[in-house]
């Protein structure tokens, strides 16, 4: 009996100590993430439509060894339903990261915002093409600027001709 009260006030007091030191980790690395704008566009003059169940990406070569977090130039247009998906693709194709918005969290066309579709935190490689793709399930959606201001060091898949 006295070993079974030990090993439970062992096991208690061991977790009493394992959430402090979680909660301490986690602030402190938190406290001390920075993020440093690796590309931009800068000017979204004109914008590609993605239709139900269509995509759109564009490419980019990190110059940084991590991916914090992707902000996009987008709205919705005529009905708020349905999903807007952004993925981080390398080589095209290969999900990274996948994470979708409703469109009600999106501005209405002709308004546009820059989004961000939360944390991404994957590791890069500088040099390398990666894809942002943006994927549309169920609803109509506008990308500013994926038409003629690829990012400096990227194509995007819309063809003019």
């Amino acid at each position: 009996m006295k070993k079974k009260i030990i090993g439970i006030f062992v096991c208690m007091l061991m977790i009493a100590t394992a959430i402090p030191a979680v909660g301490t980790v986690t602030s402190d690395i938190s406290s001390t993430y920075v993020e440093v704008v690796d590309q931009h566009q800068y000017d979204c003059p004109e914008f590609q439509p993605i239709t139900s169940y269509e995509y759109e990406w564009q490419e980019f070569v990190p110059t940084k060894n991590n991916l914090a977090r992707v902000e996009v130039y987008v709205c919705y247009y005529l009905l708020d339903e349905g999903y807007l998906y952004l993925t981080i693709e390398q080589p095209l194709g290969t999900v990274m990261f996948e994470k979708g918005l409703s469109a009600n969290k999106l501005p209405e066309f002709p308004e546009f915002n820059w989004v961000s579709f939360g944390k991404i935190d994957i590791a890069t490689t500088p040099g390398i093409p990666y894809y942002i793709v943006l994927y549309n399930d169920g609803g109509n959606f506008y990308w500013g600027g994926v038409m003629v201001n690829e990012y400096p060091q990227g194509n995007s898949s819309y063809d003019p001709e």
